[in-house]
């Protein structure tokens, strides 16, 4: 994936590499109204959900942010009705045993880079799975692949079960 992807999932650990193998460090910003300001590298967020997006200048971003150390930052201004999540918020909501809580974090097959910071816009989560045998917690994102595609099926299959429907209606009247 890469940094401004269609899934708005921005990571410095899920962006393609651009120059000479090197990962940039991209910190995201979010601004949410009468709430202090939050940073984090990983954030998983769906374009619906965002109202305004911003890249700071680098001379902004060095003066707004001095004490973190970033190649890029974004501003990320949420829609009113959007809640977010942290780590230990997720984990209690999908039930994560507290004994391996401290397991390294995937998204979407993607290590996290900053999990601690981690921040989920609500309804972005489709489930958080502790692998065991790998020895990663696995949050499964709502934009990911096979979510997408099963969402997929379930829709054509409804649309399939109402024009049979509509069918024997028509063979009834």
């Amino acid at each position: 994936m890469t940094v401004l992807s269609v899934l708005f999932f921005f990571s410095s650990s899920a962006q393609s590499n651009i120059s000479s193998q090197k990962r940039l460090n991209i910190y995201n910003i979010i601004k949410v109204q009468n709430s202090a300001e939050r940073t984090t590298r990983d954030l998983i967020i769906g374009p619906e959900q965002i109202e305004k997006l911003e890249l700071l200048s680098k001379p902004d971003a060095e003066k707004a942010y001095s004490s973190i150390k970033a190649d890029m930052f974004f501003v990320v201004i949420p829609k009113a009705d959007v809640k977010f999540f942290n780590k230990t918020q997720l984990f209690n909501l999908y039930k994560v045993d507290g004994k391996y809580r401290n397991l390294p974090v995937l998204i979407d097959g993607e290590q996290s880079t900053d999990s601690e910071s981690l921040l989920a816009a609500n309804g972005t989560i489709s489930k958080v799975l502790v692998n065991q045998e790998s020895g990663f917690i696995d949050i499964i994102t709502v934009f990911h692949k096979n979510h997408i595609d099963l969402k997929k099926r379930a829709i054509e299959s409804k649309e399939q079960r109402l024009k049979e429907i509509q069918e024997k209606q028509k063979k009834r009247n």
